[in-house]
This record gives structure tokens, sequence and C-alpha cells, in this order.
């Protein structure tokens, strides 16, 4: 249940860290999938501290829609979206794309 408070990076960090430290030593590959409430750069840190292949909602910032508006869009054969695009994309205050 949510109570409407938004974690700080610190205290998703830390909650990472007591997820991953129960899983087991045989666990390969970790693959997480976040809401708009992860996206800041300590938790997305944090996810790549445990080599997590991580999917983040992003936020819809001025910025990045003018990025998607630009971007060249392909069709999308293989999955059930109609337009696919990729492009590199940093927000700011973050020390990577």
């Amino acid at each position: 249940m949510q109570n409407g408070d938004k974690p700080s990076g610190e205290s998703i960090a830390r909650h990472l860290a007591k997820v991953m430290e129960t899983l087991p030593k045989t666990v390969e590959v970790i693959r997480a999938r976040a809401d708009a409430t992860f996206y800041c750069w300590k938790a997305v840190k944090a996810y790549a501290y445990w080599n997590c292949e991580l999917v983040i909602v992003a936020r819809k910032t001025e910025r990045l829609l003018g990025e998607l508006q630009v971007a060249e869009w392909q069709p999308s054969p293989d999955t059930d979206a109609d337009f696919e695009c990729q492009f590199r994309y940093r927000p700011e205050g973050w020390d990577r794309e």
C-alpha cells in the first residue's frame, strides 16, 4: 500500500541492498522495472551497482518530450506497438545516459 510519500534515492538504495542480499547466489541475471517514483539518479545508480537490467518509467519533462518529437520513429513489427525509436538521453543531474 502506498501512503503518498515519495521515497528518497537513499532509501531506495537501502531497500534494493536488502532485496539483493536475499537473492540466492545462483541468480545470474537480475531484471527490474520501476515506476516514476524511482526516476532519480541515486536509485538508478543503486540498480547499476547490483548489475540490474533496468526499465524505468521516465518523467515527461519538456526536454524529453522535445527529444521524442524529433526522434527517428520506425514501424515496430516485433512488438504490439505501432512505432519505436532509440536515442540517447541524459536527464539533468545524472552522471550518464
